[in-house]
């Protein structure tokens, strides 16, 4: 056999019970051991080529592109291998141009008989290919076993999977609100909500403080508790101003509750979040009363003189625990189906220590802007509230750039910003033709996946500030991978590269069984662990868990590359 210089050729033998049952399969099928033997190798080979196919020439000849459907049944694959090669000589040649995977453009294989009565298997592959194939052919297929049976990893992908789909770290033991209060008793006038320049409005109006938002929390987490908000119980938050946003979502969590947050919503959108939900509570502008009123409750006024025996701050908060659900995430828009999210506190804190780590210790303000109730808005909130920081919301027309003291000098330090791909790339182009956004040290880009030419506009403006990405399969406000990007991305389309799992997730690339693939395998995208929510679906009017159990499902193909980082290749088709 010829020689590779990306593979050796390498010969394993098999004997025992893998002969006898191939023997055994080969009677039941009328036909022969080898045949089944090679269907076996080329529906594992196939499975690891660029478009599914085996593409299989002999001694020169006419390349023959044979397909394996994961329903056929095996025996038909054999029956195939049969009809079209029969009479082949010497070693087989399969194309498998795979990007991404271990296997070389060409490799050859050849099944012969070995001795004392077993087989011979030879392939220019590497090591762990050769694995692979010996693990399928060992494997107990049943008479009525279909190519979907055929496994494609060997015990050391396995091995490799469970090192690479989980990136464990400690767990906070902590809370959100718990965190923010400690923040607040320890600098009360450090400003914890910056919002956009208002015409006529005093600068200190514009600005929330640590410890103003923990009194005015408290207070209404105590007229929630006396209103009879339970714990675990969903309350909606209306997030239209960040600052307000931030003491309702506070409040929240404080009694113990679950914040469904919610942008401004028209009537007909109200009735089905609240459906969906379950809220019987609302937290809302004094303009969106009479939405929420059809369908919520809201609570009593925290500014109301309590009863006389009832402290005007309950004794009993904070009554969050770190191990309860924080959030409860609606989806109802058109084009998918209803569903929502729940996600305790400790997939927040995990999530936001990751980035810290990523990203470093925010040292003075964290720069995002649009909707406080998207995920990015959210997303944003608590990272600055995690790090002592302030959240600078900009407005619609306000550039990205952190604010300069009365004197024109900068602030005391850079500032970090968080946006969607999309909204960065609107702020990049608003710049001037010589601004770089001043003042920012790191962009973090959250959601959907980046592209080559935000990318080079980035390091175009500003080559010595970070850009980093973080991927979010669900749309979600926490990452399932993350990775820091360079100038050398700028020559990509769609960025296929996401990088690794954050920490405390599970990630992994399903078959259509469910099953997990090895690297450079396609399959969708799907994730778990301590730092994701999980999915709820909307089923005759109840919520459910989502049939895949605990994963979450991306709607999106990727493999894993062997380093362990995940590489997009699409959209999953419908149907």
């Amino acid at each position: 056999m010829s020689q590779s210089s990306d593979a050796d050729d390498h010969c394993r033998n098999l004997f025992g019970d893998c002969t006898r049952r191939l023997d055994a399969l080969a009677a039941r099928w009328n036909t022969t051991r080898t045949h089944v033997a090679l269907a076996v190798v080329l529906v594992t080979l196939s499975r690891r080529t660029a478009d599914g196919a085996a593409h299989v020439g002999s001694g020169g000849g006419r390349s023959l592109r044979l397909t394996f459907p994961p329903g056929l049944p095996l025996r038909e694959a054999a029956d195939r291998v049969a009809r079209h090669l029969t009479g082949a000589a010497g070693p087989l040649t399969v194309a498998t141009p795979s990007p991404g995977s271990d296997l070389p453009e060409r490799i050859e294989v050849e099944v012969a008989p070995g001795a004392d009565g077993g087989l011979a298997l030879r392939g220019t592959c590497a090591p762990r290919q050769m694995d692979r194939l010996v693990h399928a052919l060992r494997h107990p297929y049943g008479p009525d076993a279909t190519v979907r049976d055929v496994p494609v990893a060997c015990p050391a992908d396995e091995a490799d999977l469970r090192a690479w789909e989980h990136a464990p770290a400690p767990m906070p033991a902590t809370t959100l609100d718990r965190a923010f209060a400690r923040i607040a008793r320890a600098h009360p006038e450090r400003v914890a909500v910056r919002l956009p320049d208002a015409p006529g409005a005093p600068p200190p109006t514009r600005r929330l403080t640590y410890g103003r938002a923990e009194a005015e929390a408290s207070l209404l987490a105590s007229a929630l508790v006396r209103s009879g908000v339970q714990l675990g119980e969903p309350v909606i938050v209306e997030c239209e101003n960040p600052a307000r946003a931030a003491i309702d979502l506070l409040a929240v969590l404080k009694a113990g509750a679950v914040c469904v947050p919610v942008g401004r919503v028209s009537p007909e959108r109200a009735r089905p979040v609240a459906g969906l939900s379950g809220a019987r509570w609302t937290l809302c502008a004094p303009r969106s009363r009479a939405v929420w009123e059809r369908h919520c409750r809201l609570p009593a006024d925290p500014e109301g003189a309590p009863a006389r025996d009832e402290p005007a701050v309950e004794d009993c908060l904070p009554r969050s625990d770190f191990t309860e659900t924080a959030f409860l995430l609606v989806e109802d828009g058109p084009g998918h189906p209803v569903r929502a999210r729940l996600s305790a506190h400790t997939a927040w804190t995990s999530a936001i220590a990751a980035r810290i780590e990523r990203v470093g210790r925010v040292s003075t303000e964290v720069v995002a802007g649009g909707d406080p109730s998207s995920p990015a808005g959210l997303s944003a909130m608590w990272w600055a509230f995690a790090c002592g920081a302030t959240l600078r919301w900009l407005g619609p027309s306000d550039p990205l750039a952190a604010p300069r003291a009365p004197d024109g000098r900068p602030g005391a330090g850079p500032s970090d910003a968080l946006f969607p791909p999309e909204r960065y790339g609107r702020l990049l182009d608003a710049l001037a033709p010589d601004g770089c956004g001043e003042g920012i040290g790191a962009v973090v880009l959250t959601g959907a996946p980046c592209d080559g030419d935000l990318v080079k506009r980035h390091f175009a403006r500003s080559p010595g500030r970070r850009l980093l990405a973080e991927f979010s399969g669900d749309g979600g406000p926490l990452p399932w991978t993350a990775r820091e990007l360079a100038p050398a991305d700028a020559e990509c389309g769609l960025l296929p590269h996401t990088g690794r799992p954050s920490s405390n997730v599970r990630l992994r690339v399903l078959d259509e069984s469910g099953r997990s693939l090895p690297p450079g395998l396609v399959g969708e995208v799907c994730a778990d662990g301590d730092a994701l929510p999980y999915e709820l679906l909307l089923r005759d009017g109840a919520m459910a868990r989502s049939l895949t159990g605990h994963d979450l499902r991306s709607g999106r193909l990727g493999r894993l590359r062997t380093d362990g980082s995940l590489e997009l290749i699409g959209e999953l088709p419908l149907g």
